[in-house]
């Protein structure tokens, strides 16, 4: 065969390969894309979590003032934010020749995920972009969850948490949690 038609004849048979490998990442591109649309319509349902109030009441009774650290929407939060810091961290022992031992985080994802919100929520009450009694409102919500979850079972929620890529995914995450107090 000549060189100019075998030329010809593997420049239209890969001319026609192309075209179906196209036509296929376009077909898995498409029903990829409506994958990800099902998953963002559908419903969210809520995930139901256990709390003492007696407990949380007596956690938040015992926060020193001495230890607190000032927090933009007052007393009540700083006690939360140290409430959540006792609870997650602890430090280690210090190896021998080290001055200090090293701070261990429980449950890195969702103490993560709250200084992120606490951050988010604000810095937006300072620039004015977000309303202090709302942002008051949910930060409670999420600092009060926190606070229960560090005790309890908790894998859904922190990867649920760990799938989002901003705070807004992450509010989404806490939206759907419901304490059913006892």
């Amino acid at each position: 065969m000549e060189p100019k038609k075998l030329f010809i004849l593997l420049s239209i048979a890969w001319i026609f390969s192309g075209t179906s490998l196209w036509s296929q990442v376009a077909h898995h591109t498409k029903s990829a894309y409506k994958a990800n649309i099902m998953e963002v319509e559908a419903p969210m349902e809520s995930i139901i979590i256990m709390g003492s109030l007696a407990n949380l009441q007596t956690q938040y009774e015992q926060a020193n003032g001495s230890d607190l650290r000032n927090h933009a929407f007052g007393e009540a939060f700083a006690k939360k934010m140290y409430l959540i810091e006792k609870n997650y961290t602890y430090t280690t022992e210090p190896a021998p020749g080290a001055f200090s031992g090293h701070v261990m985080i429980e449950k890195p994802t969702l103490y993560q995920s709250i200084n992120k919100i606490n951050k988010y929520y604000t810095k937006g009450v300072r620039k004015g972009t977000i309303d202090k009694t709302e942002a008051e409102h949910k930060l409670g919500h999420v600092l009060d969850v926190a606070i229960l979850l560090c005790h309890q079972e908790s894998s859904q929620i922190e990867h649920l948490l760990q799938k989002s890529d901003n705070v807004d995914q992450m509010l989404l995450v806490f939206d759907r949690i419901q304490v059913q107090w006892n």
